[in-house]
């Protein structure tokens, strides 16, 4: 993932919902459409599950999380 200018973003967290004064902007190859954090904290949380879901695909196996 790498992040986005944040002038283009909405302004409310994608994982808690909460409104951010000054959000994380991030864009994935697989996800259309920007992913905006309230803090640091939740872009960790949300990074760790894409990577575990990343990692599920690419070895073509369903796990249970």
């Amino acid at each position: 993932p790498f992040e986005l200018d944040k002038s283009a973003a909405k302004h409310r967290c994608d994982v808690c919902g909460k409104i951010a004064r000054d959000p994380i902007v991030v864009k994935t190859c697989c996800v259309d459409h920007p992913v905006t954090f309230c803090s640091r904290g939740c872009y960790q949380k949300w990074k760790a599950g894409w990577m575990r879901r990343q990692e599920q695909l690419k070895s073509g196996t369903r796990r249970l999380l």
